[in-house]
């Protein structure tokens, strides 16, 4: 059947847009209700409107131009703003389609309105809500960044970009790590994914280039972001320079190893005393003993290990006192905190019992040797004054600890799974309020009253956050408290010492007819270590300065076969000396001794050194060295 008027009247009143039809002039010619409805009007008063009657004023001018395109030429649909009757606005998108006689002439446009009101009011609020966001982000006072769900980066604000001296386009995506300084960048990125795949927040510290090249620590906060229904979207970011924080924190531990330094002393002054005098007492024994023809075996013995207790104690302390290098190694947490303890168990109160249960079979940590001192040192003077003047117990334990993969998903901010050494530290002090337990380990937070800065439990946080670890802390007001560290494990490692016997059988292998030059400007040292050489088969050269060591070698080079040398000499410094000999002697074993470090001597030398003594060293040490490198092989080979 075909369809009538009132069929095509029933379709267009059903049509959810608004139709309007007009003619080149823009009069009305037809409307349906639904046009009626979006203007606030009825059909009949539509039907006497011009399509421009409902046009704000101010907007009169682009609907002008909007309907001369669609008749002449037609285009895309458009957003329009048209006034209801009742003067509010009203947000449409038309779709306009020219309308033909039978001749093929224009007679106007076909347009369909849909009101759009609420999508551009959603969508004005978005761009307030955003523009509002990059207005505060922008003067915000540190550096701000946002990344999408995918993990790339999608917005900095004017400070980071100041800051860094790029545009946004360079840092889009992960254009960003292009400043963070190679050294920190893996860790920084590692750190980042790990939270991202968690959905977690993160607080991490690294170095990111300046705009003058200068590199600043930044200590970096990242939010993951969830929509209202719990979509996950990305994270949100914030930088903030902490650069001069850590240069006073820096000064702060130097000051406190200062005053603990200081506060030992007066204890070494008193043990040294007592070594000394006992020195003494067996030197005066020795001569007497030689005196009446006796052999003075058992006063050689004493002087021996009073000797051997005094370069202890001064190895222990050259430890704690040397400046902290950036390199890192493997270390042996156990020994660290048993040398440590010899040390500071002269500044504990006397009414703490120190007891100690050391893992000496301890699996290694990479980290640096002066940093986990550091910890040490903060946890247990932290606990020694935690017990105060009562007395009290102060329990020092290290063993090995492994963490499930299912422990790690109970708690976001533990450690994540795998095997760590642990160091606890706790004691039956006066115990922490939960409050106080909260920001332990907030910069500059202290309960020890004014003039204390409250940097030693924040600088323990930041050390053990660096190497990825976690610290943990437990305590009960009365009853004390326990400090929980764990640092990723790295290798096992065994104790292997070597046999008496063995050792006198290397002895005997590197004593055979060796030439050593021995370059040191203390003349008791020198002439001491000289004569035991000489009593073992080796021939010995000596010099006391480094201008008088250049003679030697210059002039014998061909027969010296070890050169052991001071790494601070007056006259030509070492690094030159070093250099020569190396230069006029190729494969010359050469071993540096100083009383410092080996890093500190590395930085005198200007070389990293194979072989090096640390002093005070035994004669047997130096015999051991001079044979693990094969010495009497090569130089026979060197003499045939």
């Amino acid at each position: 059947m075909k369809p009538n008027k009132d069929t095509y009247r029933r379709i267009v009143g059903a049509v959810p847009e608004g139709i309007w039809v007009v003619n080149p002039q823009g009069g009305t010619t037809f409307c349906n209700e639904r046009m009626a409805q979006i203007l606030g009007t009825d059909v009949e008063s539509l039907e006497k409107m011009s399509c421009f009657d409902p046009v704000f004023p101010d907007d009169l001018e682009e609907a002008q131009r909007q309907f001369a395109l669609q008749l002449v030429s037609g285009g895309p649909p458009f957003d329009f703003r048209l006034r209801r009757n009742d003067g509010s606005a009203v947000w449409v998108s038309i779709s306009c389609r020219q309308m033909y006689d039978d001749a093929g002439d224009i007679i106007g446009l076909l347009g369909l309105f849909t009101d759009v009101t609420e999508r551009q009011r959603a969508q004005a609020a978005l761009r307030e809500s955003e523009e509002r966001f990059r207005t505060m982000a922008d003067t915000a006072p540190a550096l701000i960044w946002v990344s999408g769900p995918d993990k790339l980066c999608t917005f900095f604000n004017k400070f980071w970009l100041d800051f860094t001296g790029r545009t946004m386009e360079q840092e889009l995506g992960d254009g960003w790590a292009e400043n963070v300084h190679p050294e920190d960048l893996e860790r920084c990125t590692d750190i980042y994914s790990s939270s991202f795949d968690a959905r977690r927040s993160f607080q991490m510290e690294y170095r990111l280039r300046r705009a003058d090249g200068e590199y600043r620590w930044v200590l970096d906060n990242g939010v993951p972001r969830f929509e209202a229904g719990g979509r996950f979207v990305g994270y949100i970011g914030s930088c903030v320079d902490v650069t001069d924080l850590k240069r006073a924190q820096e000064l702060d531990l130097a000051r406190q190893k200062l005053e603990t330094v200081g506060s030992v002393a007066s204890a070494v002054v008193h043990d040294f005393g007592n070594l000394l005098s006992g020195i003494m007492a067996y030197s005066e024994m020795l001569l007497d003993a030689f005196a009446s023809g006796s052999i003075p075996t058992k006063e050689v013995e004493g002087i021996r290990n009073a000797a051997i207790r005094g370069t202890d104690m001064a190895q222990r302390l050259m430890g704690y006192a040397e400046p902290e290098s950036q390199v890192l190694e493997l270390v042996n947490v156990s020994g660290i905190v048993e040398d440590m303890l010899e040390v500071l168990k002269m500044s504990l109160s006397k009414h703490v019992v120190l007891e100690t249960h050391l893992n000496k079979q301890l699996g290694m940590v990479r980290a640096n040797p002066v940093q986990i001192r550091q910890i040490v040192m903060n946890l247990v003077m932290n606990a020694s004054e935690a017990i105060g003047d009562r007395d009290g117990v102060i329990r020092v334990t290290t063993g090995q600890l492994t963490v499930g993969h299912e422990s790690h998903l109970e708690s976001s901010d533990g450690p994540t799974a795998g095997d760590y050494v642990q160091l606890e530290v706790s004691d039956t002090g006066r115990g922490m309020a939960p409050d106080v337990q909260a920001r332990i380990f907030d910069m500059f937070f202290t309960t020890k009253g004014s003039g204390v800065h409250g940097l030693g439990l924040t600088a323990v946080h930041w050390i053990v956050e660096r190497m990825r670890g976690t610290i943990r802390v437990s305590s009960t007001p009365g009853r004390g408290t326990t400090l929980q560290v764990m640092l990723p494990f790295e290798e096992q490692t065994v104790e292997v010492r070597r046999s008496v016997t063995a050792r006198a059988a290397d002895v005997a292998l590197a004593s055979q007819s060796a030439t050593i030059l021995l370059v040191e400007d203390d003349s008791m040292l020198r002439q001491a270590v000289s004569t035991m050489l000489r009593m073992r088969g080796f021939s010995v050269l000596e010099a006391s300065d480094g201008s008088a060591a250049l003679d030697v070698i210059r002039a014998q080079r061909e027969h010296i076969d070890v050169l052991l040398l001071d790494t601070i000499l007056p006259g030509t410094p070492s690094r030159e000396v070093y250099d020569e000999a190396a230069l006029l002697r190729p494969g010359l074993t050469i071993i540096a001794m100083s009383a410092y470090s080996k890093e500190m001597a590395t930085a005198s030398l200007g070389r990293t050194m194979v072989r090096f003594l640390r002093k005070p060293f035994s004669v047997h040490e130096l015999i051991e060295m001079i044979r693990e490198d094969s010495l009497p092989q090569r130089t026979q080979a060197s003499r045939a």
